[in-house]
């Protein structure tokens, strides 16, 4: 393999994260609808097909057919790729009294541009590894990204844990543990370790 293959690896890999994040969302309100069906709410629940993308993102047309065909969503692109400046600029055009509503000002400024599509027999592929390897090998390593986080400093509960022992260890031992250790990278815990924050 070459460093492409990695690339393109880590690239799919975030999008079977969003994937996954998509199947979460839509679980979550199948359950709140079924809940709202027993007190008698007809609501259509919500699944989602399409999905409307800005940003930088918008700038790589290999990311959005590997998220278009890896989620089986199609993702639709606007004329102006930068949401929040739309938004402002749709606000301000209301504010400004230009358009007498919000929804007004969003049918005349919000213009699609193209949309990408996922593309059946390649969707076919990713569906096989999201479901036979990728759902199978996620909650086997989901306890080990976790610490990783906490060792970056992501996790609150590490972070609690080693001010803790660094006040007790300072005071029972005069240690010389780190005062100023921001994020927990390799240079500070070799640091903690005894090594030098230099090497």
């Amino acid at each position: 393999h070459t460093r492409a293959h990695i690339f393109r690896a880590i690239l799919e890999s975030v999008c079977y994260g969003t994937r996954s994040c998509f199947d979460a969302l839509e679980a979550a309100a199948t359950k709140h609808q079924q809940s709202s069906d027993m007190d008698g709410d007809d609501t259509p629940g919500n699944k989602s097909n399409e999905v409307v993308i800005a940003g930088g993102a918008t700038r790589s047309n290999l990311w959005l057919q590997l998220h278009a065909d890896i989620t089986g969503r199609t993702f639709l692109l606007n004329e102006n790729t930068d949401g929040p400046l739309l938004g402002c600029a749709i606000l301000a055009s209301v504010g400004a009294g230009i358009y007498d509503s919000v929804d007004e000002a969003v049918d005349n400024m919000v213009r699609r541009e193209r949309k990408i599509e996922p593309r059946a027999d390649v969707k076919e592929v990713y569906d096989r590894l999201y479901e036979e390897v990728y759902l199978r090998a996620r909650p086997g390593v989901k306890g080990v990204f976790h610490a990783l986080a906490e060792l970056r400093g992501g996790g609150m509960s590490f972070s609690e844990k080693f001010q803790g022992r660094r006040q007790r260890d300072s005071k029972q031992q005069g240690s010389k543990i780190p005062k100023k250790c921001g994020n927990w990278g390799m240079s500070c815990l070799r640091n903690h370790r005894g090594g030098s924050v230099d090497e």
